[in-house]
């Protein structure tokens, strides 16, 4: 569990940071989340592996794969408009 712990804190460092830092009241909202989550890795372990994240992110020996987000194509982006209207008519219709 606490390697499940370890890479649900790399994702959403991913997801939600980018590459900015962890600061120091976000560790403490990490921890909560975490410790919610994975209530067996015990609260002091997932304030340490917090803890740890940050300061490898803060001294940039965390090696982190991070992707460019891609452009859609137009027909992508129709077709996701198209969707979006299907279901605002179906949420109103209910």
């Amino acid at each position: 569990m606490e390697f499940r712990a370890e890479k649900a804190l790399e994702a959403i460092h991913v997801c939600c940071y980018g590459r900015d830092l962890i600061e120091e009241e976000d560790e403490k909202l990490l921890s909560t989340m975490l410790n919610a989550v994975f209530p067996t890795v015990g609260q002091q372990k997932v304030e340490i592996i917090v803890k740890e994240k940050a300061k490898r992110v803060a001294d940039g020996t965390e090696d982190i794969k991070y992707t460019d987000p891609k452009q859609l194509s137009k027909e992508a982006v129709q077709l996701q408009m198209k969707d979006l209207e299907f279901l605002k008519q179906n949420s109103l219709n209910q």
